[in-house]
This record gives structure tokens, sequence and C-alpha cells, in this order.
């Protein structure tokens, strides 16, 4: 059994009702069952879940998919990831292709789990670990929060996690390929972590992929982070994420900041909905992370310079994900942990209506980074525009400008030049192109003709690349014998796209109507490369014999088919007759 088969059994074993409901409140309506959407903030309930059709859909955000797809976004996980953990969960069987580097993967997850509990067993009762113990205390982290993040200790002897992972069964490479312990030039092992206060990173499953390290003395670095392995990626895991989940569905926002103790301040002080960065700068990966969690977002840095210039790129970063966080200025001098400590936790509550929106700090930030002068000027709208080009959708990109430009006193087309366009992950595929929906449709509806459909190359009048990649991944599908109400697509917005195309209406005798469509735009497809082919061909000849009359007539032929070929909509008739 590989991974599809075992996504097929689980479409066969979950209810999503009962799934959904366990992050969801729903209530029947009709034939479905609503609820407010978990994925954006909305006042009226917008999502939807069939039981019938065992997929979900919000006609607010456009989230949509089946089981595993809503545990997948909820969850923060891959495919991959939500298929097995949902295996686990449902007692069926994993696939037998995890010999290879799925076994490799559980091997470093144990090695991992093995360090984290030789660290918590020093801090806990080591008398050398009494330094770290002590700064736990200096700064307010009770045993419980120490305990509910598997903190740890790491001796400061050079190899003595090395030992105990020897002794213990482990093997020396694969602790060195988990980023554990180092290898001299002699080929005998020492510690990575020695003489320091560890803090476990954990996966959305909760496994333990990496380490860092804060010194308790003098030396450098301050911290020290795992490496990267096989099982993590800096750019992909945030520090508490796994801790913070429940918290952030519950109150329907989150916290971001820099450092592990102001995480673990405002935890022990009950603001729990926060995340940190591990000490890295934030990527689009972990704002991908977020953005499937939550839509609304403060990033709570430090309120000295360098926490303005990382709250500034932090921006950039989120505007390209279509996150649009609000920024929380900390008093001059105190970051979350000192001022949670000092003020309690009402300090930053009452921070979070006073924060900043995007477009003001953005303003404020770039006319204190560049002189008044107009050079000044031309370079702070530059700075802007670079980030605001990067928002995919246009109209939130156009608001933006218009609203900086007020800001910093400029006509707001100069920060809207050469404005890119929505990139794939972002743009609505089936409202691109509604032919191509249709056809997705009778495929999904009529599975029988998918012989047919693939005969006519349907997907090259296929135009919007989910739509196209939906397309083929279905064909793929049935001819693995997987019927479409149990197919479960890998990609989110491939998720989204599918249950959009079960929730919209679709008459029972329009496939033949379509086919027959289908059958005349692949004619006149054919029949247009044929021309553009001749045309090329004439048009060359005419060039290599001078013959400047016939090529300025070719020429405006050909401009005049490609024109038509532009303008002219596959399938806009029978799709008028199906929409009127």
């Amino acid at each position: 059994m590989n991974l599809r088969e075992v996504a097929i059994r689980l479409r066969e074993v979950i209810n999503i009702v009962d799934l959904v409901s366990e992050y969801v409140a729903l209530k029947k309506v009709g034939r479905n069952y609503v609820g407010l959407c978990p994925f954006h903030t909305e006042s009226k309930p917008s999502f939807t879940v069939s039981e019938e059709k065992q997929i979900f859909r919000c006609f607010g955000c456009g989230a949509g998919g089946d089981a595993i797809g809503f545990y997948m976004r909820i969850n923060g996980l891959s495919f991959p990831e939500a298929v097995r953990e949902l295996a686990q969960r449902y007692h069926l069987p994993l696939p037998r292709g995890d010999s290879g580097e799925g076994k490799k993967y559980d091997r470093l997850y144990r090695v991992n789990e093995k360090a984290l509990r030789f660290f918590r067993h020093l801090l806990k009762s080591a008398p050398e670990a009494e330094v770290a113990r002590e700064h736990l205390r200096e700064r307010e982290i009770s045993e419980a929060t120490a305990e509910n993040f598997a903190l740890g200790y790491a001796p400061a002897e050079g190899s003595a996690l090395a030992a105990h992972l020897r002794l213990s069964g482990v093997d020396q490479a694969l602790a060195e390929e988990a980023g554990l312990i180092l290898r001299r030039e002699d080929g005998s092992y020492y510690d990575r972590f020695r003489g320091r206060l560890i803090f476990p990173l954990r996966d959305q499953q909760g496994r333990v992929v990496a380490f860092a390290g804060r010194i308790l003395g003098p030396g450098e670095p301050k911290y020290l982070n795992s490496p990267e392995t096989p099982v993590y990626h800096k750019s992909r895991y945030l520090y508490g994420l796994y801790e913070a989940r429940s918290s952030l569905r519950e109150r329907g926002f989150g916290l971001v900041v820099e450092g592990y103790f102001d995480l673990l301040s405002l935890w022990e002080k009950g603001i729990r909905n926060v995340v940190a960065t591990c000490g890295t700068a934030l990527t689009r990966e972990h704002a991908r992370l977020l953005k499937r969690l939550l839509r609304t977002w403060y990033l709570v840095f430090d309120g000295d310079e360098a926490g303005r210039r990382a709250a500034y790129r932090a921006l950039g970063v989120f505007f390209q994900e279509g996150i649009f966080p609000r920024v929380v200025f900390l008093p001059q001098g105190e970051d979350p942990d000192s001022l949670v400590r000092r003020f309690g936790p009402e300090a930053v509550e009452e921070l979070l209506p006073k924060a900043r929106s995007p477009e003001s700090f953005l303003v404020d930030y770039v006319r204190q980074a560049f002189p008044p002068d107009p050079e000044g000027k031309s370079a702070a709208v530059a700075e802007v525009r670079k980030i605001l080009s990067g928002v995919p959708d246009p109209v939130i990109r156009y608001e933006y400008a218009r609203r900086v430009a007020e800001g910093l006193d400029v006509p707001e087309r100069f920060l809207l030049e050469s404005p890119p366009q929505p990139s794939p992950s972002t743009s609505t595929p089936a409202a691109e192109d509604p032919f191509g929906k249709l056809i997705l449709q009778t495929l999904l509806h009529h599975p029988s003709l998918a012989a047919e459909l693939k005969a006519l190359r349907v997907e090259d009048l296929l135009r919007d690349p989910h739509q196209q990649k939906l397309y083929l991944r279905l064909l793929e599908a049935l001819e693995e014998g997987c019927p479409p109400e149990r197919f479960s697509p890998e990609d989110p917005e491939l998720q989204s796209l599918y249950s959009e195309l079960f929730f919209s209406p679709f008459p029972e005798d329009s496939a033949e109507k379509i086919l027959f469509e289908i059958k005349e735009s692949v004619l006149r497809r054919r029949f247009r490369e044929r021309e553009r082919e001749r045309f090329l061909r004439e048009i060359k000849e005419a060039e290599s014999s001078g013959r400047k009359e016939d090529l300025a007539r070719l020429l405006k032929a050909y401009a005049d088919l490609c024109l038509e070929r532009s303008i002219k909509r596959r399938g806009e008739g029978v799709y008028e007759s199906f929409s009127s």
C-alpha cells in the first residue's frame, strides 16, 4: 500500500463532519453543516461542510478540500505528514514505501527523542545544571512551563551525550547526521551543545526535529542552533508553534516574537497564542505556514532600531504571501520578555488595539530611514514600491499603494510601476477559466468520459495551471482505479479547486453539450495552429525573396490571426448558455 492508497482508505473511514467538529462548531442547515471559518476572521458563517460529498468549502476565503485537506490546513502539515498522522489515528497501516527514506526519518526522530530525554533528565537532577535552573528562576520560568516546553541542559563535559547515545545503541554517524555530535579528525565524536540551556524544537506532529542552546557563562555564540538535517530546515519551523496550536485557534489571532525567552515569558504569564522565529529571519515558508493557520497576526518585536528593522523585513515577506500583520510598538528599551515580567500580561494585551497598520508602519519607517530631501524621498518610494510589488492581489496592492502614497505625499502611480501578475498560488483558477471549470466538472461527474477526453488532449484547452494540474491528477487517479469521490489532491490549492467544483451546480444534461464544444474547440485549435504554421512559412519566404508588399500583407494577416486567438474564449458559447 502506497501513500495514495492510504489516502483513499482515509476518505472511506473518516467522516469529515466528525473531524471538522473537533475544531469548528457546526450547525446543520439543510443538507449541509455550517460554521465560522477557522482559516479567516468572520462574523457570519460562510464555512460549509457537506457530509454527502465529504468535502468542505469556505465561501469567504475560498479554502476547501476533503478531510485530509482540512487536516493539512488546520495543523499546518504537508500532504504526506497529514496522511501519516491520520493513518496512525485511524489505525490504518502506513505505506510500505516508508521502509526507505521514511524509516531513516523515523530513526532521526528517535535519536532526537533520546537526546531530549538526556537533556531533560540533567536539567532536573544534575548538580551541574543548577546554573541553568537558577537562570530559569531569574527569568521567572516555572517548572511547569519548563516541563511543557521540555527544556533541558547540555553538560559542559565534551562528549557526555555522544557517550550516552553510543551506550544506548545509537549509531554515531546517525547522531552526527541529526546534528547532535561532531566528528574529530581522529574519528572520535564530541557534543555540539556543551554547557547550555537547551530548547527543543518540535514539528506540527510534536516530534523533536532540532535543538537550540543558550550559553550560561562566558563564550560565543550566545545561542547555538542545530544545523539543517533531513528532518529540520530552519526556514520551515517556528518555535512554540506545536504548543500554541489550540490557543491560536481559540483566540483567532497570533503574536510573532523573536526570542525563545520572549515566547516563554509570555506563555508563563498566560499569553499562549504566540510563536517565535528561532533566532532566524522570517521566510516565505514561515509566512505560508502561519497563513494556513490564521490570517490575523501581530509582530511584537523589540522596541529598538534592530527590532524595527526586523519588523520591516518581516512585512515584506508576509506581503508576498498575502498576509498583512499589524506591528506592535514596545516601549523603548523593552522586549516582550522584559515587558511582561515587569508589568504583567495586561501591558501586552493593552498594546494590541494600538498596533500600527502595516502601511502606517511602512510610511514611518522609510521616513526615518531616508533623508527628507528629493533624493531621499525617491529612495523611500523605491523601497516601498519593492515591498508592495510582492503583494499578489492587485486590488489589495492598489489600496495599500494609495494609502502609502498619501503618507509619503507622492502620486500613487509611483508605487505601482510594473506591478506583478498574481502568482498561481494566490490566484482564483476557476474564475479565470470558466470553460475549464466545466471541463473538470464533466470529468468529475462523468468519469466514464475520461478516455475520450484524454484522446482529445483536453489539457491543451485548460489555460489555468491549477486546472491543468488537477485534470492530469484526476486522469491518473481514474486510471489507477480511484473514483473522483475518493480522490484526494495533495496540494492545498487543488483541494480548494476540487471542493469548489463539487459545490458548484452542474446540470446532468451538460456533459454531452460540453463534450461537443470540446471537440469544436480542439478542431478550431488545430486549424489555427496549421494556419499559424502556414503564415510563418510564407512570411519567411516573402522576407527572404524581398517581396515587401506580400510581407506587409502576411504580417497583418498573421497579427489578425493572433489577435483573434487571444480574444477568442474557448467554449464561451456553451459557458454563457449554462450561466444565463
